[in-house]
């Protein structure tokens, strides 16, 4: 990955568009909302997400 001298990230041809998955989404925030609500220190919810973020992604592009 090339850094222009400004930090900025250079532009590329065929770079991939960002695209919403609900799915994903939905992981966020019901585990941000366990936290929110009492249910889950901070700590643990990041634990949680990373972890289910992290097999769905897998599941997604193996």
């Amino acid at each position: 990955m090339n850094i222009t001298n400004d930090g900025e990230l250079p532009r590329q041809r065929g770079t991939p568009v960002l695209r919403s998955d609900e799915t994903l989404r939905e992981i966020i925030v019901s585990g941000g909302q366990s936290c929110l609500d009492g249910d889950e220190s901070l700590e643990e919810t990041a634990r949680l997400i990373q972890s289910k973020a992290g097999l769905y992604i897998a599941e997604q592009y193996r």
